[in-house]
């Protein structure tokens, strides 16, 4: 019961912060890739509170835990654009776009794998 509580309060302050971040200025795109970073987080935390209490049927486990591996691939993707954004923004060196698609591709293969019966 208590990690439940922990969660549905890491999940409120997280989407306090993310949607203060956003407010800010909608138009800014590091503010909008931290505000969708936001999000697959609170989907981690609650996925990922569904695949160890048992607050769930087995038979959705899987589900589960295949929507925790498809989410941490979406919030490492996000990390690294997001990088990649500030990096532009304050003016220092940053990766071609050849190796950012290349980045994108794969973390978009890794999510289709991940959301199916390839992996596990």
């Amino acid at each position: 019961m208590i990690e439940a509580l922990i969660v549905i309060g890491g999940a409120l302050a997280a989407a306090v912060v993310g949607v203060f971040v956003v407010s800010r200025d909608v138009r800014r795109l590091s503010n909008l890739i931290y505000g969708c970073l936001t999000l697959a987080l609170i989907i981690l935390m609650v996925a990922n509170l569904f695949t160890y209490g048992s607050f769930i049927e087995p038979a959705y486990l899987l589900l589960c835990i295949r929507i925790v591996v498809v989410s941490t691939t979406v919030i490492l993707t996000l990390l690294y654009f997001l990088m990649q954004v500030l990096a532009v923004e304050s003016g220092t060196k940053h990766n071609s776009r050849m190796l950012n698609k290349m980045i994108l591709g794969g973390s978009i293969l890794t999510m289709l794998l991940g959301a199916t019966p390839f992996v596990f």
